[in-house]
């Protein structure tokens, strides 16, 4: 028996897909696909970092065999060194630092092993010969040592990258010398202030916030909320000024102005009494200061040979030791001063740095001064330099005293510019009395010896004139 299925012609077609389903599934595929994208992307960097880390362990697990060596061991035969990248790549162990951002001395000595094994392996790479000068220069500080590798590195034909690093490592050589003998050119100076400045102004902030919190501790009504936004930002202001220190410090390690203002930090700010009397002491030791140690005996010569104006020998001979050493610049403001002059004006050079040397000369040369700088700024017209002059100055305790005066320019150019003096007193002589007058008679100033002479005392007799102390007729004199 046969049965057949007759579909009416006007029967409709079996329903499509609606349009608006379809796009709820492609709105919920897409949504979900990122989804699983973000959710699948941890657990890679998860692994990938887990997997990094395996293997810069494994690779430098060779270095564990360099250490506790005993004396006299041949650290060639240590370990079979693949290329020298290796070596580097070993000597990573020393990237251990403390507390004050200083390499550890176990981790340096490591890496300093690693890197001479590895230079016994491959004595003439240029590429190890580079390192071992940067670890000198970065870790011990030892620029002559380190030059001496790069001399070395320049003689094994250095390819153009190795030149770069040589040409790099060289300068930063010469700035580590430059802090550490004190030798600044004009550059160099200026580089050296402007870091000086950043390292104050971060210090002042600090300084500023505790004021601002022990005024709010002040108040007669405190949130706790506020003392602690106070401290957080107190210590954040704290560490971003210690690194700026610190990162000062690594260029000029020996400059004592800079130490004794971290010995300040460290004692008022971060309250460690026993790191501030280092830097205190480390600044005690200091060779000098920068513009004080300048071969002046050379920049005579050298000024003579280009047509320049030779330095006086009185200049040119001075000793930081034993001359009074003046350095200001164009506005009068003292920069430095030697340890002689308290010996001669009786100023320590905490009340000198950052005065106007104006405080050093009696009336009215005090008062003419600055108008002498100004002059010469704006015309570069020098009057007294480099020639010795005979000249009055004024102690502390307020009496005037005959010197000899050498004044040099060192560098720079009209308001830029950076004067030396050096001031030898004259002699006392007990059979000669000094006083110094205008054009019209006044007395400008007189020494010790002519006051007592005629029964006055110094300030009074200025601005008096001499024939005033003659007895009779003013034409007796």
């Amino acid at each position: 028996m046969c049965s057949y299925a007759f579909r009416p012609p006007f029967a409709s077609p079996p329903p499509e897909p609606k349009m608006h389903t379809i796009m709820q599934h492609s709105i919920i595929l897409a949504t979900s696909e990122p989804q699983n994208v973000l959710y699948g992307i941890f657990p890679v960097i998860l692994g990938s970092l887990c997997l990094c880390y395996i293997i810069v362990r494994l690779s430098s697990r060779p270095a564990r065999k360099f250490v506790g060596l005993p004396p006299g061991a041949k650290l060639r035969k240590i370990h079979r060194f693949e290329s020298v990248h290796e070596v580097e790549r070993l000597a990573r162990v020393m990237r251990r630092f403390d507390i004050d951002g200083v390499v550890d001395e176990t981790s340096a000595a490591l890496g300093e092993t690693i890197i001479k094994a590895g230079m016994q392996v491959f004595p003439n790479s240029p590429f190890l010969l580079i390192l071992y000068a940067n670890f000198m220069l970065e870790v011990h500080k030892d620029g002559p040592a380190a030059r001496t590798q790069l001399q070395l590195a320049g003689k094994q034909a250095p390819g153009l990258v190795e030149k770069y690093q040589v040409f790099c490592t060289n300068e930063a050589s010469k700035r580590l010398k430059d802090s550490q003998e004190g030798g600044m050119d004009m550059q160099a100076y200026i580089e050296f202030k402007r870091n000086f400045r950043a390292v104050l102004r971060v210090h002042r902030e600090v300084l500023a916030l505790q004021a601002e919190l022990w005024q709010m501790c002040m108040r007669s009504s405190l949130r706790v909320a506020q003392v602690d936004d106070a401290l957080e930002g107190l210590d954040a202001a704290a560490g971003r000024a210690h690194q700026v220190y610190k990162r000062v410090l690594e260029r000029y390690p020996a400059n004592g102005k800079l130490l004794r203002c971290y010995g300040k930090f460290l004692e008022d700010v971060r309250h460690d009494q026993a790191a501030a009397a280092r830097a205190y002491a480390e600044a005690s030791r200091s060779v000098g200061n920068a513009l004080l140690s300048l071969d002046l005996a050379c920049g005579a010569e050298a000024g003579a040979n280009v047509g320049g104006p030779k330095r006086p020998e009185f200049v040119t001979s001075m000793s930081i030791e034993d001359d009074a050493v003046v350095v200001i610049d164009a506005e009068g403001t003292i920069m430095m001063v030697s340890q002689a002059v308290q010996s001669v004006f009786g100023y320590s050079k905490s009340e000198l740095e950052g005065a106007n040397v104006s405080v050093l000369m009696p009336q009215p040369f005090c008062q003419r001064h600055p108008g002498y700088m100004q002059r010469y700024v704006s015309s570069g017209e020098p009057h007294i330099l480099d020639t010795v002059r005979e000249l009055v100055a004024l102690h502390k305790d307020r009496y005037v005293l005959p010197i000899h005066l050498g004044v040099t320019k060192l560098s720079g150019m009209g308001a830029d510019g950076v004067f030396l003096g050096v001031i030898r007193p004259q002699p006392r002589s007990f059979t000669t009395l000094r006083v110094w007058l205008s054009p019209n008679g006044v007395i400008l100033c007189t020494d010790q010896a002519f006051s007592s002479a005629v029964g006055f005392v110094e300030g009074d007799l200025v601005g008096h004139t001499l024939s005033s102390l003659v007895s009779g007729s003013p034409e007796a004199l």
